[in-house]
C-alpha cells in the first residue's frame, strides 16, 4: 500500500516527463473546451465568504480567454448546480476529446468514509449523517459522472473553506482522496488542506486563485505543470502554512495555452 501511494504521488511528474519527451498528441487549438465555474458566497447557516465572487468572476474571465465555453454561478442553490452539472456532462459526453473544468469556490466539509461534499448556498448544515448526501453536492458524483466519457480530459478544482464544526466531521484528514480513486484523464486539485489556516475573513481573493490566475497565463505550460507550480507558488507565499493538493492521471500533455 505504502508503494502505490508513493506512486500515485509522483504520478503527475512522471506524466510530465512522458508527454515532453514523447509527444503523441497532436492538440488542436479547436478542440472544444467547457467550463463550469460557481462561487458561492452567501449561506443561510454559516457566515458569508469574501473570496469566492472574486475568485469565480476572474477565473471566468481568465478561461474565456482560453476559449473556454464557461457557465458561471454566484451564490447557486442546490438544484441548479447539479442541473448546470448535468449539462456540463452532457456536453462533454456529445464531444469527444473534449477538454472540461469545473472550478468550485465557497464553503465544503470532509466526511472519513464519504469524500468531500460542497455546499450551495441552500445548503442546511444538518448533524444528521443521513441527511447530508441530500443537501450537499457530493465530489464523489461529480467525478463519477464525467468518467470515461469519450477520450475527455476533466479538471477539478476546488478552493474551498473547510467547515468543522459539524461533529462527526473528521478534525484532521493528510491523505485526503486517495488518488487511486481517480479515473483516467482527470486532475483534482484542491486549494488548501482541511488542517491549513482558514481564509482571512476581508480577503477578496484566495491567495490559490490568485496563483493559479498568474500561472495559466502562461504559455507552454501542461496542465499539471500549471497546478503543480500553483501549488509551489502557494506553498511558497504562505511559508508553508498553506499546501495546496494536486492529483493527476493525465498522461498526455494539454496546453490552455500554446505560443509557438
Amino acid at each position: 500500500m505504502r508503494i502505490a501511494v508513493a506512486l500515485w504521488r509522483i504520478m503527475p511528474m512522471i506524466c510530465i516527463l512522458i508527454s515532453s519527451n514523447h509527444v503523441v498528441y497532436s492538440q488542436s487549438i479547436n478542440e472544444n473546451r467547457y467550463a463550469l465555474v460557481i462561487g458561492n458566497s452567501h449561506y443561510q447557516d454559516l457566515s458569508a465568504l469574501s473570496f469566492p465572487e472574486e475568485n469565480t468572476n476572474f477565473i471566468k474571465k481568465a478561461l474565456e480567454e482560453l476559449n473556454f465555453n464557461v457557465n458561471c454561478l454566484e451564490d447557486s442553490d442546490l438544484s441548479s448546480m447539479k442541473n448546470s452539472f448535468s449539462l456540463l456532462e452532457s456536453k462533454l459526453r456529445e464531444n469527444s476529446n473534449s477538454v472540461g473544468l469545473f472550478f468550485f469556490s465557497g464553503y465544503a466539509v470532509q466526511m472519513d468514509v464519504d469524500g468531500t461534499f460542497l455546499l450551495a448556498s441552500d445548503s442546511k448544515i444538518t448533524y444528521e449523517r443521513s441527511q447530508i448526501k441530500k443537501d450537499l453536492l457530493s465530489l464523489y458524483e461529480i467525478i463519477d459522472a464525467v468518467k470515461d466519457e469519450n477520450n475527455t480530459i476533466m479538471i477539478i478544482i476546488i478552493d474551498s473553506e473547510w467547515i468543522s464544526q459539524i461533529p462527526w466531521a473528521p478534525k484532521r484528514i493528510e491523505g485526503f482522496w486517495e488518488p487511486w480513486r481517480l479515473p483516467k484523464n482527470m486532475l483534482l486539485a484542491f486549494g488548501k488542506k482541511q488542517s491549513d489556516m482558514p481564509y482571512m475573513p476581508n480577503k477578496t481573493k484566495s491567495i490559490f486563485t490568485e496563483m493559479l490566475l498568474k500561472n495559466l497565463s502562461l504559455s507552454n505550460l501542461d496542465i499539471s505543470e500549471i497546478l503543480i507550480k500553483t501549488q509551489k507558488d502557494v506553498i511558497k507565499a504562505t511559508d508553508g502554512s498553506q499546501t495546496p493538493i494536486v492529483r493527476s492521471t493525465i498522461c498526455r500533455p494539454l496546453y490552455l495555452k500554446f505560443d509557438n
